[in-house]
């Protein structure tokens, strides 16, 4: 038996979601936008993966230090390894979290899972917007491409 899926991505990314609720009227909130954003699967098109974020780190900008010491930050980290561009320096990181680890304290064993942090503006959405869902035209081109023949 053979599984085939397929994903629709948008050109889309986190940092566009986020002007556009400052677009809305009145304005989206931050606690708005992170409702909007947190728990939605995006490709992570540097590495072409999917990852579910978790969450928005508001406190933690691209300008900050990286873990690995081999990078200034994550712009330097992004220039380096994937050859790309951090368009908006004052943006924050978004993170979805990692497999169990376990760290001992004091004879104690804590279970814990480590965020692994994110660029916005290299994360695309996945799936369709509810406004692409309620058009008739997109959706029927999507069924062109889904729907399989009984051969």
């Amino acid at each position: 038996m053979i599984d085939w899926v397929s994903r629709v991505t948008r050109e889309e990314t986190i940092l566009d979601m986020f002007y556009e609720g400052l677009e809305f009227s009145p304005p989206e909130t931050f606690a708005e936008f992170l409702e909007r954003v947190s728990g939605n699967t995006y490709l992570h098109y540097p590495t072409n993966k999917m990852v579910q974020i978790k969450g928005i780190d508001d406190k933690t900008l691209v300008t900050d230090p990286h873990p690995d010491s081999k990078y200034k930050d994550w712009i330097d980290y992004y220039q380096k390894c994937f050859g790309l561009k951090v368009t908006d320096e004052l943006q924050w990181l978004a993170y979805s979290l990692g497999p169990w680890k376990e760290k001992v304290e004091k004879g104690v064993t804590k279970r814990y899972k480590e965020r692994i942090y994110f660029v916005p503006e290299f994360l695309k959405g996945t799936g369709l917007t509810d406004e692409e869902k309620n058009d008739y035209k997109v959706m029927n081109a999507v069924a062109i491409e889904t729907k399989l023949s009984p051969e």
